[in-house]
């Protein structure tokens, strides 16, 4: 099992606060409406939590972006979105 090291915790206790304070209010909400929380992502990048890729690509005349969130390198959630939102 992997464990953080002593270096990792106030990464960790920032993350558990973040998902305290912010992801879990909004937890039914997001599942209920099955949509990709852009705002909630926006400001992960923006408080420098999330990284992004982001690819566009044209499919029957839309432009999509394929969104991967990543924390600190590790793969947490791909989202494929219509570019407009951005």
């Amino acid at each position: 099992m992997f464990e953080f090291t002593e270096e990792h915790e106030p990464l960790v206790r920032e993350v558990r606060e973040m998902a305290e304070n912010v992801v879990k209010p909004r937890t039914k909400e997001i599942e209920e409406n099955d949509e990709f929380p852009v705002d909630m992502a926006n400001r992960f990048f923006k408080e420098g939590y999330l990284q992004k890729r982001v690819l566009r690509k044209i499919w029957n005349g839309k432009e999509l972006v394929r969104i991967r969130l990543k924390l600190k390198g590790a793969l947490m959630r791909t989202a494929i979105v219509p570019a407009s939102i951005l």
